[in-house]
């Protein structure tokens, strides 16, 4: 498999990622003193990713078994051998969603939220 979400001992290998939004939030500081024309400015590293991630799996079995790996409050890692700037750990945050494939009803979604971490 290419794809493959790590929970603890589960192991789940989406069939695709079919969406990756992502945010890195900048830390640096830039303060206005009045009277000079130029702002004092503190440089700090952004922060690690954050997004969401949508995967696909064809067997329904494996989808609930990632959605609720998912839901563990663990930390998690992501794999893949098709898109390498995605491998990282991470908890994920907000919702998990989970949805049968409209047209298709062949293929489960899901979509969570992210925020990277080191580990």
């Amino acid at each position: 498999m290419t794809h493959t979400i790590t929970v603890g001992t589960t192991v789940t290998h989406p069939t695709a990622v079919e969406g990756y939004e992502v945010t890195r939030v900048s830390q640096n500081v830039v303060h206005v003193v009045p009277g000079k024309p130029d702002p004092d400015v503190t440089l700090r590293p952004a922060s690690l990713r954050s997004g969401s991630i949508t995967v696909a799996f064809e067997d329904e079995e494996d989808a609930w078994i990632a959605h609720q790996a998912l839901s563990l409050g663990e930390v998690c890692t992501f794999e893949t051998t098709t898109r390498l700037g995605l491998d990282m750990s991470f908890v994920t945050v907000d919702d998990i969603d989970i949805s049968l494939d409209p047209t298709t009803s062949a293929a489960w979604h899901i979509t969570f939220g992210f925020q990277e971490v080191d580990v």
